[in-house]
C-alpha cells in the first residue's frame, strides 16, 4: 500500500526519488515519530520505563497490519494516506 501511495504522489519519480520516499515512510525515525504523534508510546510497558524507538516502530507496523486485517485494504489505505502522506510530502 505504501508503494501505491508513493506512485500516486510521484508518478514520474526516478528510482532514486522513489527510494527516498519509501525510506521516508518505512524507516525507524518517521515510524517512531508517527507512533509518538498518535500517542501509542503511552500504552507500551517497558521494564526500564524507557520505550525504545524500534518498539514504537513495531507497534505502528502492527497497527497498520491490524487495520488491514480488520478493515481490509481500503481501510489500511485510508490510514496510510492520512498519516503517511505527510511524511513524503517534502521528499
Amino acid at each position: 500500500v505504501q508503494g501505491q501511495l508513493i506512485d500516486r504522489k510521484f508518478p514520474d519519480a526516478t528510482p532514486g526519488e522513489w527510494t527516498r520516499a519509501k525510506a521516508a515512510i518505512e524507516s525507524l525515525a518517521p515510524l517512531c515519530a508517527l507512533g509518538v504523534k498518535l500517542g501509542l508510546h503511552k500504552y507500551i510497558q517497558d521494564a526500564t520505563q524507557d520505550v525504545k524507538a524500534n518498539v514504537i516502530e513495531d507497534v505502528v507496523e502492527a497497527l497498520v497490519w491490524a487495520i488491514y486485517k480488520d478493515g481490509g485494504s481500503q481501510a489500511a489505505e485510508r490510514f496510510i494516506t492520512r498519516f503517511f502522506y505527510p511524511m513524503i510530502k517534502d521528499c
